[in-house]
Protein backbone atom coordinates (compact mmCIF):
# COMPACT_ATOMS: atom_id res chain seq x y z
CA UNK A 1 0.00 0.00 0.00
CA UNK A 2 2.85 2.42 0.76
CA UNK A 3 4.60 2.18 -2.41
CA UNK A 4 1.33 2.36 -4.09
CA UNK A 5 0.55 5.87 -2.42
CA UNK A 6 4.03 6.85 -2.85
CA UNK A 7 3.69 6.55 -6.65
CA UNK A 8 0.27 8.23 -6.45
CA UNK A 9 1.89 11.34 -4.99
CA UNK A 10 4.25 11.79 -7.44
CA UNK A 11 1.94 12.28 -10.24
CA UNK A 12 0.50 15.59 -10.96
CA UNK A 13 -1.84 17.13 -8.71
CA UNK A 14 -0.24 14.84 -6.17
CA UNK A 15 -3.77 15.39 -3.59
CA UNK A 16 -5.14 12.16 -2.64
CA UNK A 17 -8.69 12.06 -1.31
CA UNK A 18 -9.27 9.30 0.94
CA UNK A 19 -12.84 8.59 1.64
CA UNK A 20 -13.86 5.37 3.62
CA UNK A 21 -14.27 3.58 6.81
CA UNK A 22 -12.12 3.41 10.55
CA UNK A 23 -10.21 0.29 9.30
CA UNK A 24 -9.00 2.36 6.04
CA UNK A 25 -8.09 4.98 7.62
CA UNK A 26 -6.56 3.14 10.81
CA UNK A 27 -4.38 1.75 8.27
CA UNK A 28 -3.17 4.98 6.68
CA UNK A 29 -2.73 6.03 9.68
CA UNK A 30 -0.62 3.55 10.82
CA UNK A 31 1.66 3.83 7.53
CA UNK A 32 1.46 7.31 7.72
CA UNK A 33 0.62 8.31 5.09
CA UNK A 34 -2.37 11.33 5.93
CA UNK A 35 -0.99 14.36 5.80
CA UNK A 36 -4.27 16.58 6.61
CA UNK A 37 -7.44 15.58 7.79
CA UNK A 38 -10.83 17.17 6.44
CA UNK A 39 -14.28 16.33 8.91
CA UNK A 40 -17.47 17.60 8.22
CA UNK A 41 -19.88 17.58 11.21
CA UNK A 42 -23.46 17.97 9.99
CA UNK A 43 -26.15 19.68 12.93
CA UNK A 44 -27.68 16.20 13.87
CA UNK A 45 -26.83 13.10 16.57
CA UNK A 46 -27.66 10.16 14.63
CA UNK A 47 -26.78 7.99 18.00
CA UNK A 48 -24.92 5.52 15.41
CA UNK A 49 -23.24 4.64 12.38
CA UNK A 50 -19.89 4.15 11.20
CA UNK A 51 -16.98 4.85 12.89
CA UNK A 52 -14.31 7.16 11.83
CA UNK A 53 -12.01 6.03 14.09
CA UNK A 54 -11.57 2.20 15.56
CA UNK A 55 -10.07 2.09 19.21
CA UNK A 56 -6.91 1.24 20.03
CA UNK A 57 -5.33 3.26 16.82
CA UNK A 58 -2.62 5.06 17.64
CA UNK A 59 -2.73 8.92 18.69
CA UNK A 60 -1.71 11.39 15.89
CA UNK A 61 -1.21 15.39 16.78
CA UNK A 62 -2.86 17.54 14.90
CA UNK A 63 -2.80 21.36 14.23
CA UNK A 64 -6.32 23.11 13.44
CA UNK A 65 -5.63 24.90 9.64
CA UNK A 66 -8.95 26.49 9.45
CA UNK A 67 -12.81 25.53 10.52
CA UNK A 68 -15.61 26.49 7.74
CA UNK A 69 -18.94 26.79 8.56
CA UNK A 70 -22.24 26.56 6.67
CA UNK A 71 -25.58 28.17 6.50
CA UNK A 72 -27.09 24.80 7.08
CA UNK A 73 -25.21 24.13 10.22
CA UNK A 74 -22.56 21.92 9.01
CA UNK A 75 -18.90 22.62 10.65
CA UNK A 76 -15.88 21.78 8.27
CA UNK A 77 -12.46 21.27 10.22
CA UNK A 78 -9.10 21.34 8.76
CA UNK A 79 -6.26 19.26 10.57
CA UNK A 80 -2.64 19.12 9.52
CA UNK A 81 -0.74 16.21 11.27
CA UNK A 82 1.77 18.17 13.60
Amino acid sequence: MRAFVRKLRRTKGRIIWLLGDAQLVRDFVTANLIDDFIMSLPPILIGQGIALFLPNARAVKLTLKHVRTFKSGLVQLCYSRT
